[in-house]
Parts: structure tokens; C-alpha cells; sequence
């Protein structure tokens, strides 16, 4: 609330001592806040969209001083550019520090978590970890079948759940995560009883129960592979795609807006990536490689050649990761810069991609994901991406684990993906590229049944 308030504050507090008028101080808090109010409203939490959250805060203020003007002009007051140049560069100075304070404090308070069940504890304390959460620590676990006479069974079981209100109060416990899922617990009976309990519990103390699916996507930002959360996302998704079909014209609009001028500029930037290449040691510029996009359609993918002409002299696709030899000298460059994936623009010019969406992948490995991983096919209910909300937060998928990790975050882009959000996407894209390594750990995966040999460079 201070975040939100106090650039508020400032700038009207410099409009009042500009103008020496209250209203007109007052009128500049209230647009402030109304204005952060509006852009923030379908914003996901900040610690996911980092940039986007003080972007649209310092937005905001913007917004606030254009109604101001024209309220002024309204009114027949005139312009007064110089009077509100301070509020604005005020309201960001005070937004930098709080959003700096903001960060310290959610590193500093810690939100102690306990699970119901031990068997996927460590898989959310690494998922947390992992996805750079600040300030959340799994404490331990509830055995929810032993009886309170039972021993630990481990070092992290806190005890039994005939033991609950002692075992919140004793370990300081903020959050209490359940596992339920509904299409596989075979005692339903059972468990709700004990949810019964729980949430009584809950009800006395400063506690919150919440379901292991839910935490994964408002905390997380991706959908969890289990049968309950890929029943939801299929009900959710036969919804939507009975109200439209194809891509919406805003977002071909968007697409065209954004990619025409960016085509012009990233010209200079190809020309020198392309010269590099063949001055290294010559060989085709240009890298084309069959995708399937949307609707299960092939198209040719199109980018700066990064690996040697000989890199898959064999036929079959693998996987390209960190200190990958057939990637030369300078395809090190245009990967890390990204440089390589600017050709992709002609792509999105035509139609056959987007600038924001799944990427796209080969048809033999789309098979094998199918067959393994649920709802995979999903992904092609959009236009394939450059850049995208998977690719924001994992960089490239590195395997077969990898891609089951990327499968959550897409379908979470598919439940909510809009303008606004992809707008969102773009400037965390700017973000990533400088802050995450594109080939570094992955982080814990998600486990498809099986295992993948194919894969795509």
C-alpha cells in the first residue's frame, strides 16, 4: 500500500507547493492513484514481472499529470508543462526508493510454509527457489495418515495432523498448503475431514490454507501438471475457444505495430550478424528449420546460423545447452545476445508467428511431447512466439524435463494471454535477456512418464 501511495503523495504534495492550491494538489493524489489502480488491475504479482511492476507504477504518474492537463485545459487554465515536470520526476524518485525498500522487506519478512504430506515438500521448496520467490521457506511437513502417538518420520515432519494447532503455533506457520486432487484421492471421505479440521484451526489463527494448484499459479505463474489442474485448464480453454476463433485482431495489430518498425531497426544488427558469420569461416547465413504453429501447421522457422553446417550430420535432433562445441565462436554472441532469433521478424510479418507465444517446435518432438505430457497440444491453439511467458522465466528448455517445465508456463499464458499481457512479456523480455542465463540450470522439473530421445537444437 506505501508502494502504491506514497509517489501519489509526493507528487501531489509538489503540485500543492507549486500551485498553492489544495484541489489542485489533491486532484493530482487521487488521478495517481485511480491511474495505478487501472494499469495494475490485470498485472501478475511483482516478483514475476519485476520491470513491468515498476514500469507501470512510474506509468501511472504519467497518466496522472496527462489528466491533470487536461483538467487544466478544461477548466481554462492553460498547459503548465514546467509546474508538473517536478511532481514527475518527484513521484519516480520517491516510487525507485520504495520499490527498493519494497524488495528488501519481502527478502526480509519470511512467509514460513508447512505441506500436508511429505511427498512433494522438497518439490515446492525447490519450485520456490527456483523461481527467485523472495522471503518463502517450506518449514516441514504434516503427516496426514500417522496418529499423533506416531514417531517423525523424518527430520522435516513436524507431526502429525491430530497435532495441527500445536504444530502452526510452535513453528510461527503462515501458509498451509494442501496436495488434494479430487480425480485421484481415493479416500475423499477422509481427507475432507481433515480439511474440516484444518480449516477450523485456520479460522483461530493467523493462518491461510491454500490449495497446492492455486499456490502454483498466483505464486509461481504456471499451471501444475496434475489431472485436477489440466481438467480446469481444459474446461477453461473449450470456454474461450466457443467465444472466438484465430487470432484476434488486436493482437495482429500488435504484432504488425510493434515488428514493422523493429524489422527496420534490427536491419544493421542481421547485416553485421551475417557479415560475422561468413567471415568466420563462411557457410550459409541463414538457418531454416520446419516448426509446427498454429493449428498443428508446419512453417519455416527463420534464423542467423549459431552452429557448425555439420551440427546434425546424423539426421536425428538433439538438444543444444551450455558449452555446446557445435555452436562456433560466433554464434555464442548471437545466441547470448539474441541476435540469431531477429530474422524470426519476417515470421511474424507474414502471419505465421507472433512476437509473444509458445515457441515452436520440430514435428517429431511435438509427437513425443503429446504422448507424454497432457495438454501439450494446447499450445497450438495460438500463434508460436519469439519471445514468450515460458521463455521469460526458463530461457530454452535444454530437454525433455525442460520442456514439461516450459509446458506450465504456456498453458498458463493461454488461460490469460491479452494485449496488455503480452505488452507485459515483451518488457520482461528486455529484462531476461541481460539478467537469465538462457542455457543455465533449469531448476526442478516436472517428471513426464518416460523418457525423450529426440529433442531440437
Amino acid at each position: 500500500m506505501a508502494l502504491r501511495v506514497s509517489p501519489a503523495v509526493a507528487g501531489g504534495a509538489i503540485v500543492f507547493n507549486h500551485s498553492g492550491r489544495v484541489g489542485e494538489g489533491m486532484a493530482m493524489i487521487a488521478t495517481t492513484l485511480v491511474a495505478s489502480s487501472l494499469i495494475e488491475s490485470r498485472s501478475p504479482p511483482s516478483h514475476l514481472t519485476p520491470v513491468t511492476s515498476l514500469a507501470t507504477r512510474a506509468a501511472a504518474v504519467v497518466a496522472a499529470v496527462f489528466v491533470m492537463q487536461l483538467i487544466r485545459l478544461g477548466a481554462g487554465s492553460g498547459l503548465d508543462t514546467d509546474g508538473y515536470v517536478a511532481p514527475l520526476v518527484g513521484a519516480w524518485i520517491v516510487l525507485a526508493f520504495g520499490f527498493w525498500t519494497s524488495v528488501r522487506f519481502q527478502s526480509g519478512r519470511e512467509v514460513r510454509i508447512a505441506t500436508i504430506g511429505g511427498a512433494w515438500r522438497r518439490e515446492l521448496d525447490e519450485e520456490l527457489s527456483s523461481a527467485g520467490v523472495r522471503g518463502h521457506r517450506v518449514v516441514g511437513w504434516i503427516d496426514s495418515e500417522a496418529g499423533a502417538t506416531s514417531p517423525r518420520q523424518s527430520a522435516h515432519c513436524l507431526g502429525s495432523i491430530e497435532e495441527g494447532r500445536e504444530i502452526l503455533i510452535d513453528h510461527n506457520i503462515d501458509l498451509l498448503v494442501h496436495d488434494a486432487d479430487p480425480a485421484t484421492d481415493s479416500d475423499q471421505a477422509g481427507r475432507r475431514r481433515q480439511f474440516d479440521q484444518l480449516t477450523a484451526i485456520c479460522s483461530e489463527l493467523p493462518v491461510r490454507m491454500i490449495a497446492a494448484n492455486e499456490l502454483y499459479e498466483t505464486t509461481l505463474g504456471r499451471v501444475r501438471l496434475n489431472a485436477t489442474s489440466i481438467l480446469r485448464f481444459r474446461t477453461a480453454m473449450a470456454m474461450r475457444t466457443r467465444l472466438r476463433t484465430g487470432t484476434p485482431l488486436s493482437e495482429r495489430l500488435l504484432d504488425l505495430a510493434v515488428a514493422s518498425p523493429l524489422t527496420l531497426l534490427a536491419a544493421p544488427l542481421i547485416g553485421l550478424g551475417a557479415l560475422a558469420i561468413k567471415l568466420s569461416g563462411g557457410g550459409p547465413v541463414l538457418y531454416r528449420q520446419r516448426r509446427i504453429g498454429e493449428g498443428g501447421k508446419a512453417f519455416d522457422i527463420v534464423k542467423l546460423r549459431s552452429m557448425r553446417t555439420d551440427a546434425e550430420t546424423s539426421g536425428q535432433a538433439t538438444w543444444s545447452g551450455a558449452g555446446d562445441d557445435r555452436v562456433t565462436s560466433v554464434g555464442r554472441f548471437l545466441r547470448r545476445t539474441h541476435i540469431d532469433e531477429l530474422p524470426q521478424l519476417a515470421n511474424v510479418l507474414r502471419g505465421e508467428m507472433s512476437l509473444v507465444g509458445p515457441r515452436p517446435e520440430r514435428a517429431s518432438i511435438v509427437k513425443r511431447l503429446e504422448r507424454q505430457l497432457p495438454a501439450y497440444g494446447r499450445r497450438h491453439m495460438v500463434k508460436p512466439g519469439i519471445t514468450g511467458w515460458a521463455q521469460v522465466h526458463c530461457g530454452y528448455s535444454g530437454s525433455a524435463d525442460g520442456s514439461a517445465r516450459k509446458l506450465g508456463y504456456d498453458l498458463h499464458y493461454l488461460e490469460h494471454h491479452s494485449v496488455p499481457r503480452d505488452l507485459m512479456i515483451m518488457l520482461e523480455t528486455l529484462h531476461a535477456t541481460v539478467a537469465i542465463d538462457q542455457y543455465g540450470p533449469e531448476g526442478p522439473q516436472p517428471k513426464p512418464s518416460g523418457q525423450l530421445e529426440m529433442a531440437t537444437v
